[in-house]
C-alpha cells in the first residue's frame, strides 16, 4: 500500500531525523512510488527530501509530477516557488 510508506517515510522524517532514518524514508518512498509512480503525496516528500539536501533539477522533476496530477497541491506550489 503506497499510502502506507508514504505516512511510515513522514513518520521517520518527524522532527529532526538521523540519517539513518532519512535512509529509511528514502526507501519507503522509492517502494511507494514502485507500487504507483503516480502517488501524489510520495512524489512531494521525495521532491523536499531532494531539495532540502541541494538536488534542485532532481527535486523540481517531482514537483511537475505532482502538479500535473494535482495543480492546486499548494506545498507543491510553495517548493516549486523555492526551487525559482
Amino acid at each position: 500500500e503506497p499510502s502506507y510508506r508514504v505516512a511510515l517515510a513522514q513518520a521517520l522524517l518527524h522532527g529532526a531525523p538521523n540519517p539513518a532514518a532519512r535512509a529509511r524514508a528514502v526507501t519507503c518512498l522509492q517502494q511507494a512510488l514502485q507500487l504507483d509512480s503516480a502517488h501524489v503525496e510520495a512524489n512531494f516528500e521525495i521532491a523536499k527530501l531532494l531539495h532540502s539536501s541541494g538536488h534542485r533539477d532532481r527535486a523540481y522533476a517531482y514537483v511537475q509530477r505532482v502538479l500535473q496530477r494535482e495543480p492546486t497541491h499548494q506545498g507543491a506550489r510553495r517548493l516549486l516557488a523555492a526551487l525559482g
